[in-house]
């Protein structure tokens, strides 16, 4: 199953819903099985996360510290909040951190997974 998530963002107005988003997310990397992926942007480090049964695969890659908002910021200064989840079915093949050469309509850089299932 893959899940496409974007829980509030952390303002000071909005931080229980940010929290409850994180939340949600945890619960679906234990709720929906180990083959879920869930995938967006969680306006969240990887610090923030708690992954449940799920894995982060920029994490697992040794590409989590790649900044992905705001694209107009070096990569190194971004903020890793964007990110691929995925349950222990999944092996993290490869997963890094796109910079266009064209902007995109987005504030975000793209990250680009590849899975294999084991």
């Amino acid at each position: 199953m893959i899940v496409a998530a974007h829980p509030a963002p952390p303002l000071p107005e909005s931080m229980d819903d940010w929290r409850a988003g994180l939340q949600w997310i945890a619960e679906q990397c234990s709720v929906l099985g180990p083959d879920v992926i869930i995938a967006g942007d969680l306006n969240s480090t990887v610090d923030h996360l708690d992954l449940g049964h799920c894995q982060d695969a920029a994490a697992q890659a040794d590409a989590a510290a790649t900044g992905t908002w705001p694209s107009t910021a070096p990569a190194w200064l971004a903020s890793p909040i964007d990110h691929v989840l995925a349950g222990s079915v999944w092996a993290v093949l490869d997963a890094r951190v796109i910079t266009p050469s064209a902007p995109g309509g987005t504030d975000h850089r793209p990250i680009v997974t590849v899975l294999e299932a084991r």
